[in-house]
């Protein structure tokens, strides 16, 4: 199985990863993966710290530093687990891009899903998008200590990408998993646990 983790910033995928991490580590540990993007890969972090900590990159640089880090994430982490056997939880993927990156520019959507379909790009067998109003979102990242660049773009940049989830999950029913992520954390886990016991056989 491959399941990825979506939501706009403040969402608490990140808290619901370590979640699942400690989860799965209760089973078989050599069963499972659980990863992130960007920055999910040996030598990742010089990327990541690129795309959250420069300011005002230009957008077609950004959506390619993205597009290359997740190439790299995919060929290096995500096929060879997948050849073992492993199952992969990964915290943002494609739908992040297009949430994102696209806006509403339909010439970058063009490029996405061009580049996506070039790089063979491994489709998720379930998305679990932690759905959050905008408004909760901005009050939960306002209470932290320092804000990367994406995450610093304020209330309107956030519904934006807000929309274009709601786009991505009404065109994909069956795969994208709606959980409401204004809830406290331990009710989303106790979901978002549900989900991986019916999901992963456990």
């Amino acid at each position: 199985m491959f399941i990825t983790l979506e939501g706009i910033d403040g969402s608490g995928k990140s808290t619901q990863l370590k979640n699942i991490a400690n989860f799965l580590e209760t089973f078989e540990p050599s069963r499972f993966l659980v990863t992130r993007e960007p920055g999910g890969w040996h030598g990742g972090e010089v990327l990541k710290k690129i795309l959250l900590e420069t300011e005002n990159l230009d957008v077609a640089t950004e959506l390619l530093l993205f597009f290359a880090d997740r190439n790299e994430h995919v060929r290096r982490v995500l096929l060879p687990a997948f050849e073992k056997g492993i199952s992969v939880v990964c915290e943002r993927y494609t739908d992040s891009t297009e949430a994102y990156q696209i806006g509403g520019n339909p010439a970058s959507k063009r490029i996405i899903r061009n580049l996506t379909e070039f790089l063979a790009f491994p489709l998720p067998d379930i998305t679990i998008f932690y759905a959050v109003s905008p408004e909760v979102a901005l009050q939960r990242l306002q209470k932290r200590n320092a804000l990367d660049t994406i995450e610093a773009r304020g209330l309107d940049f956030l519904a934006e990408v807000a929309h274009r989830y709601d786009v991505l999950c009404h065109r994909n029913p069956s795969r994208i998993i709606r959980v409401d992520a204004n809830r406290s954390s331990d009710i989303v886990w106790q979901e978002t646990r549900k989900i991986l016991v019916e999901r992963l056989l456990l």
